[in-house]
């Protein structure tokens, strides 16, 4: 196994075992909240949330996503100055913007809580949430670099630890029965824990020399870094908006049970998307790496592999979603998020083209294209405001579903349609074919078994799950779509590690 195979697989299951355990502790937290607060609390702290996340592309202009960029090049040639100087750099550009920003909704904190979210509460939240919003800097900026450094362990570590202390909090808020204002404190002080615990790991650790190691923010520093960041920080900001833009309309045009709809059906379809996540997120700089030292071929091998299991544990959970997705929301949130099941079809299928756009993005960004990256972004939120702004007063949180399927494919067509100019990545069509025949073949067995099985809900959901899983894993083999040969270097590998 080479060097950077054994980095993508063992890279992606720190990641994926990470994003479980997040995934619990997500899931197990909005749990306690579908049981203990209603609908349009839950609806109102992540309308708040998606306020002040609209934002956060301002924070840096984009230079963390820099750091991602360079760092694994400087380290190419053992670059230390370089390293340190875009690391302070896109340090001292994030904070000062954030006190901008905090002193901003300060002054506004209370308008927009009494005119736009229609609750005095959002005031406390917007206060706490404005100053989560500055000093999380910090941690993003550690987040990109131990990613720079391709320390996956690190780099989720990072994530998980916030999503512990925040879990701890947020239960301790719901069980002294407090303000749900308090959510937003919670959030600030997971964020303070974890500088104050990551930032020395980064000195101990990562770079033991960097308080000693010279610095110089020249005008060639700061040029490298705004050339790559500008067009990648109107991408993200395009992300960002594509992804809290519709809570912003629902709370316009249906108030926050739509957006509390919303949100909670977001979260389940995102399981959709795990693996793809955890591949990427290490595939990353390695594109960067690979593209550098000229190998071309490297990179369209490990996209493929990408492409295949990604799918491959993407689809079924995805069709899940789509038969059962009633019993699902039944089962996690209970009887007042069954009006939400059809926004669960919609956006679990979204999430599906959403990772196939997301992973061209990806490569176009590490291979020095992010203006491409950014092009693609802009089509998509352009569609998604449009259609928002049809369907969503008409139709509601249902609207925003079929706004952003529709966008997302769009985004796809066209990234499929010039992806060949820049970059020659050739797609694994015979295993693709084999995905979608076996996803026939689930789709077509659980419907079978859901009309033939009549049990106790939880028992009949497992049963059709565990035998429509065994089906589709048993196929796989059979198609050699998976191999004893892959699992066992996998196997291997972790035994090393």
């Amino acid at each position: 196994m080479t060097k950077h195979s054994k980095k993508l697989i063992g890279g992606t299951m720190i990641i994926f075992l990470f994003s479980i355990l997040a995934a619990a502790i997500g899931y197990l937290l909005k749990f306690v909240l579908a049981k203990f607060l209603s609908v349009e609390e839950i609806g109102l702290f992540y309308a708040v949330f998606g306020f002040i996340s609209v934002f956060f592309f301002l924070r840096d202009l984009g230079l963390s996503d820099a750091l991602t960029y360079f760092i694994p090049r400087h380290r190419v040639d053992n670059k230390k100055k370089e390293i340190k100087s875009k690391i302070i750099f896109a340090l001292l550009v994030q904070l000062i913007i954030s006190v901008f920003f905090a002193i901003i909704i300060f002054l506004l904190a209370k308008t927009l809580s009494l005119n736009y979210f229609e609750d005095i509460r959002a005031y406390q939240l917007l206060i706490f949430l404005s100053l989560y919003y500055g000093f999380d800097s910090v941690n993003e900026v550690l987040f990109r670099v131990f990613h720079g450094y391709q320390k996956m362990f690190l780099n989720q570590f990072i994530e998980f630890s916030f999503s512990v202390f925040t879990f701890i909090g947020m239960v301790l808020v719901v069980f002294f029965r407090l303000n749900i204002y308090y959510f937003g404190l919670v959030y600030l002080i997971a964020s303070l824990v974890n500088i104050f615990l990551f930032s020395a790991i980064f000195l101990k650790k990562i770079f033991p020399d960097f308080l000693d190691t010279k610095y110089n923010l020249s005008k060639k520093t700061r040029k490298q870094m705004f050339d790559y960041s500008l067009p990648t920080m109107m991408s993200n900001m395009a992300s960002q908006l594509f992804g809290n833009q519709t809570v912003l309309f629902l709370v316009y045009f249906s108030g926050p049970k739509a957006v509390g709809y919303y949100i909670m059906s977001r979260s389940l379809a995102k399981l959709t998307v795990y693996l793809f996540k955890s591949f990427s997120h290490v595939f990353s700089p390695m594109i960067a790496e690979l593209w550098k030292k000229k190998s071309y071929d490297k990179i369209n091998y490990y996209f493929n592999e990408i492409t295949t299991y990604s799918l491959f544990f993407g689809i079924p959970i995805s069709l899940l979603f789509v038969i059962f997705s009633k019993e699902i929301l039944l089962i996690f949130f209970g009887k007042q998020f069954i009006a939400a099941a059809t926004l669960l079809k919609l956006l679990s299928i979204h999430f599906l083209f959403f990772s196939f756009t997301t992973a061209f993005q990806m490569v176009f960004l590490n291979i020095g294209l992010p203006k491409i990256s950014r092009n693609i972004t802009y089509l998509s939120i352009s569609t998604n405001l449009l259609l928002n702004l049809i369907l969503i007063p008409k139709y509601g949180m249902i609207g925003a579903g079929i706004s952003d399927l529709i966008s997302v494919i769009i985004s796809l067509i066209i990234t499929m349609c010039i992806k060949d100019k820049y970059i020659k990545i050739m797609l694994p069509k015979q295993d693709l074919m084999k995905l979608f025949f076996l996803s026939f073949i689930f789709i077509s067995l659980a419907s079978v078994l859901k009309r033939i099985i009549n049990l106790n809900i939880y028992l009949e959901s497992l049963l059709i799950l565990v035998l429509c899983g065994a089906s589709y894993v048993l196929m796989a083999f059979m198609l050699r779509i998976i191999t004893i040969k892959k699992i066992k270097s996998l196997v291997d590998l972790l035994l090393k590690k």
